[in-house]
């Protein structure tokens, strides 16, 4: 199996750049067809395509670090290099958003944002907007090691399908659920289907639900590789296809996670005209600059707003300003990946891996 699949670091470019477009066309959202707003609308959903793709992209990456179990040693560097991943440019722009959003106020919301644990108290504001899901990540962090043990030790076919239908089943409990207990101060419209929950414990279980999905597609995905594997591209172009007219219909959410799962899956091998596509060099360009892009995205919007707030209208929504934004983000996340996300990265690696370990 290859180190690295270019076509999944394209998939996870191309869900950081809708899901930037979606919140830079939100306001503007009303005033447009229903058909294409139900389009946009769905831009939420890449989070979900996140969640399945680092279920999966883990699994393949770290599954040989517990081969032995999960010793401690193996914990230990597993989440110290989650921790070098994620940590170091969400520490610098959650200053950033800080000083220029929040003008250096609610030092405790700060705190405990720095901690990546704000998700799990519904009243703590998140500074950077998009970073709820780091959180949620950060929490199934802890407990990924232990899932992929579970998901993955035991070869019954009936074991991989009951898995799998229990990542679903908690996705229906949090679509058609709207309690308090599981939204926390979020009010979210009882809409069957609907996923967009980014608070307190649905937060929680959207994320968990996703990531067992995702590594029940890698079980798979490993298991049947010697034998199959070749014909895995052939669902990709379909997938695609079912993908794109979902987008154009309303409580499409679960059918739209289920058939993220199968496009990871069917763009593993890096073969066939999809993952051709998605791992041509500009896309994977997007994939790889997608974590500071995703972080990026509510500063550009902020900022964006800020100067053109009395042209904020209908008619402001016109090709050159979204040029400008996207022009502007691309190359804004290019720099932060650049002088940032890389080069801190690579250091606090060297730092805190045990060179005695197996890596990924």
């Amino acid at each position: 199996m290859k180190k690295e699949i270019r076509a999944l670091t394209g998939v996870r470019g191309v869900a950081a750049l809708f899901v930037a477009c979606y919140h830079f066309l939100e306001p503007f959202n009303p005033n447009w067809p229903p058909l294409f707003r139900d389009f946009f609308f769905h831009g939420y959903l890449s989070v979900d395509l996140f969640f399945i793709l680092s279920g999966f992209v883990m699994s393949l990456s770290s599954r040989k670090l517990f081969d032995n179990g999960v010793t401690g040693p193996a914990y230990g560097t597993f989440m110290k290099r989650r921790f070098a991943r994620i940590y170091p440019i969400y520490f610098v722009l959650s200053v950033v958003y800080f000083i220029l959003k929040f003008k250096m106020k609610g030092w405790l919301f700060f705190g405990i944002n720095l901690t990546l644990l704000q998700i799990l108290d519904p009243r703590v504001y998140t500074i950077i907007g998009p970073s709820w899901s780091l959180s949620a990540e950060w929490v199934i962090y802890l407990l990924f090691p232990f899932l992929l043990l579970l998901i993955y030790r035991f070869r019954s076919r009936a074991w991989a399908i009951g898995c799998l239908l229990a990542g679903f089943g908690l996705l229906v409990f949090v679509a058609t659920n709207n309690s308090e207990f599981l939204n926390g101060v979020q009010k979210v419209p009882r809409i069957e289907g609907d996923l967009n929950r980014y608070r307190s414990l649905s937060a929680l279980l959207r994320c968990l639900a996703e990531y067992i999905i995702g590594i029940t597609f890698y079980k798979a995905y490993a298991e049947y590789y010697p034998t199959y594997s070749k014909y895995y591209h052939y669902a990709a172009l379909p997938t695609t296809l079912l993908i794109l007219v979902c987008l154009f219909i309303n409580n499409s959410d679960l059918l739209l996670t289920l058939l993220f799962a199968v496009l990871i899956f069917s763009c593993s091998t890096d073969t066939g005209i999809v993952a051709r596509f998605l791992g041509w060099t500009p896309v994977y360009f997007l994939g790889e600059i997608s974590y500071s892009l995703y972080l990026m995205h509510e500063i550009v919007i902020s900022t964006d707003r800020y100067i053109f707030k009395h042209y904020y209208s209908g008619s402001y929504l016109r090709p050159v300003n979204i040029s400008i934004y996207l022009l502007a983000l691309l190359s804004l996340s290019w720099l932060t990946y650049k002088l940032i996300e890389v080069p801190a990265r690579r250091s606090l690696r060297r730092r805190l891996e045990t060179p005695a370990m197996p890596g990924f």
